[in-house]
């Protein structure tokens, strides 16, 4: 009988890596999108091996009718399903223990565990559960990639308690047979348990709000109205998974990775792909399926990139960080969904106005691969060129919102950083002479203008100056001292992310 949780040795994401040229920080666009390179990274995986491996690894994944139809049974009722690595026996792939090893050798040369995309393995891995996932929930990868390293002993959690969606309109985000139009696959590398942050969850039998919705009016979080009485507590649920095991939970599920405890052996990594319905307006793909099952190299690298751009809140970020991941992304821009193009500009514009004030972004508890306490992902030397690039790659971003119709989203997430202090918005004002009157004004000139049928190039470098002004305005705010709230809470604006 196999023990759980096992001890997984694994290598120091400290460490600098062997050949000190591959490290991120010494990498432009143009190198990230070649096979080449993440080759030489980590060469025991594959990257394009459109001869051997992909042939080898792509066929999808079958279980019984029973065991099928009695994963969808509890993801119904429950909201979540554990599956057995023993039921999950991928094909052509190397063990659990050694794709967590190849995600530490990422991180040694700087990158992120996300940045695992890159190879043939996870995207067979995400292909070989497709059919499961789509007979489970009706859903099929969107594309939404992640990877995660928590390290118990530098004090590290995965999310605190959130939904991954948060609809206007919940029961609309059910189709009529109460499968969920978007549903998460997350399968550790390692065994995860209590001990290094495993998932736990809340059934839908004791949630109010998981079909219904949350009440946008109250103040009050979703876990806590649940928790109404001690015996609340008890409807919690843990779920240790052993590596090579898949959670499989909708995107109205409360969820969270617990907080390990210190001095625990092994760190819990993780990967997890996010699912949406064929032909579904609510939660399109980011990019067609066409490209599946195994995207060109340079478009994993712009998905990569953008992905640590729209989840910049969990990770550290500098100006040449930002640059880099930002170029990267705009190379293949246009194959993206519009909807996932909008994300992308308004978190970019987000994460450009934390780093111009010094401050880094990141949580608190954010993960290990890209954290403060990982020095091997250490802040990158920040060029003035980099905050000129970076400025103008914002003032882009949002000139694109404002001509796609939905520049308001990204200058209101703005205003609600700061409004609740009107201490440093008057000394800025008496400063700067800038009135938020003044730039309210603004805001309403720009629809104006996006409304029309075009702009003269003379408008339009007007409207970009005005951009550059907001950027620095907000970046003023911040640098007088209001610091932004680090963690989320789960009321229905929140977009919120995978654990």
């Amino acid at each position: 009988m196999t023990t759980f949780p096992r001890y997984t040795v694994l290598p120091d994401p400290n460490i600098s890596p062997h050949s000190p040229e591959l490290h991120r920080s010494k990498q432009t666009h143009e190198t990230i999108s070649k096979a080449s390179y993440w080759q030489s990274v980590c060469p025991e995986l594959h990257v394009d091996d459109k001869a051997k491996f992909q042939p080898s690894a792509s066929q999808p994944l079958k279980l019984s009718g029973l065991r099928q139809a009695e994963i969808q049974k509890q993801i119904l009722e429950e909201g979540f399903v554990h599956i057995k690595a023993e039921e999950l026996l991928f094909k052509g792939l190397p063990p659990m223990e050694n794709l967590a090893r190849s995600i530490v050798r990422l991180m040694q040369h700087g990158w992120p565990a996300s940045f695992f995309s890159m190879y043939d393995e996870a995207w067979a891995i995400t292909n070989q559960v497709s059919r499961i996932m789509e007979l489970a929930t009706g859903n099929r990868c969107n594309m939404d990639l992640l990877a995660w390293y928590i390290d118990p002993n530098s004090d590290q959690a995965g999310f605190s308690p959130h939904r991954d969606r948060q609809p206007d309109d919940s029961p609309a985000s059910f189709r009529q047979d109460g499968t969920p139009m978007y549903s998460t696959c997350w399968i550790p590398f390692t065994d995860a348990c209590p001990d290094n942050s495993c998932l736990h969850m809340l059934p839908r039998a004791h949630d109010p709000g998981y079909f219904v919705g949350d009440d946008d009016a109250s103040d009050i979080d979703p876990l806590p109205l649940a928790m109404n009485c001690k015996q609340a507590y008890q409807t919690i649920r843990a779920v240790p998974a052993e590596a090579g095991s898949a959670v499989v939970f909708t995107h109205r599920v409360i969820h969270w990775g617990s907080r390990g405890r210190k001095g625990y052996h092994t760190p819990r990594i993780s990967f997890s792909f996010g699912c949406s319905g064929e032909g579904e307006t609510w939660e399109p793909a980011y990019f067609d399926r066409k490209h599946l099952p195994f995207p060109k190299v340079a478009l994993r690298a712009s998905l990569a990139s953008a992905q640590l751009i729209v989840y910049h809140e969990r990770f550290v970020l500098d100006r040449a960080q930002l640059k880099l991941f930002h170029a990267t992304y705009s190379q293949h821009m246009r194959v993206f969904s519009s909807k996932y193009q909008q994300e992308v500009n308004k978190e970019f514009v987000n994460a450009t106005k934390e780093a111009l004030t010094g401050k880094l972004t990141g949580t608190v508890d954010a993960p290990g691969e890209p954290g403060a306490a990982t020095s091997s992902i250490k802040k990158d030397v920040v060029e003035e060129s980099d905050d000129d690039d970076v400025m103008d790659r914002a003032m882009d971003a949002m000139l694109d919102a404002e001509m796609g119709g939905y520049g308001e989203d990204i200058e209101d997430d703005f205003d609600s950083m700061h409004a609740d202090d009107a201490g440093i918005l008057r000394r800025f004002e008496g400063k700067t002479g800038k009135s938020s009157t003044k730039k309210k004004n603004v805001r309403g000139d720009r629809k104006l203008q996006v409304d029309g049928e075009g702009e003269s190039t003379s408008k339009a470098k007007k409207r970009k100056s005005g951009m550059a002004e907001d950027i620095k305005y907000l970046a003023s705010l911040s640098s007088a001292g209001k610091s932004r709230v680090q963690g989320k809470k789960i009321g229905k604006k929140t977009f919120n992310r995978n654990s």
